[in-house]
């Protein structure tokens, strides 16, 4: 038979939630050793070794407490080792899941980013090369409409020009008129 050894559920030594942790699991482990199996892992229940008969009566004292202390012997330790171990590397198991899932949000967010930034940069190039073009379209406006005013002032000149013609010739005109008579 094995030894069988005890730990103190004080609060100097567990908490209360250490103690009912340690109270659950073992009885965990003590289930889990008579059907076979492990806890779920999300890829089907995991063979772990089955403990004898005896083994059973000593997991399930383990579990009591006896005047404010936890009663375990080498087997349920044993039990809730492996039972403590296989949490744990579900535990790591999860958390290798979410650092993975981490680093490809990370990696998609950056390759969106960068994404956005390229958009924005050629979005900020297509916006100078239309700034650009909007002031030589400006420049050229300048232009047409200052050859506009002179043409418009050439115009006029001609337009006087023309009626001090037909006005000389009128008057030319008419005085020579009077002159033949």
């Amino acid at each position: 038979m094995s030894a069988t050894h005890s730990v103190t559920d004080s609060p100097a030594v567990l908490t209360q939630s250490d103690i009912l942790f340690i109270r659950q699991q073992a009885q965990a482990a003590t289930q889990q050793s008579h059907s076979g199996t492990a806890p779920e892992r999300g890829r089907g229940p995991t063979r772990i070794p089955h403990h004898s008969t005896s083994s059973r009566a000593a997991s399930a004292a383990s579990s009591r407490s006896v005047s404010g202390r936890i009663l375990l012997d080498d087997n349920s330790l044993t039990s809730l080792g492996v039972h403590l171990d296989i949490i744990m590397s579900s535990i790591n198991g999860r958390i290798n899941e979410l650092t993975d899932a981490i680093e490809q949000s990370i990696e998609r967010t950056r390759n969106q980013t960068n994404r956005t930034m390229y958009q924005a940069d050629a979005e900020l190039e297509r916006c100078r090369t239309l700034l650009a073009q909007m002031k030589r379209l400006e420049s050229d406006q300048k232009e047409v409409l200052r050859i506009r005013d002179r043409v418009t002032a050439l115009r006029r000149a001609a337009e006087a020009l023309d009626g001090r013609l037909d006005r000389s010739r009128h008057i030319g005109h008419s005085s020579t008129a009077r002159s033949h008579r």
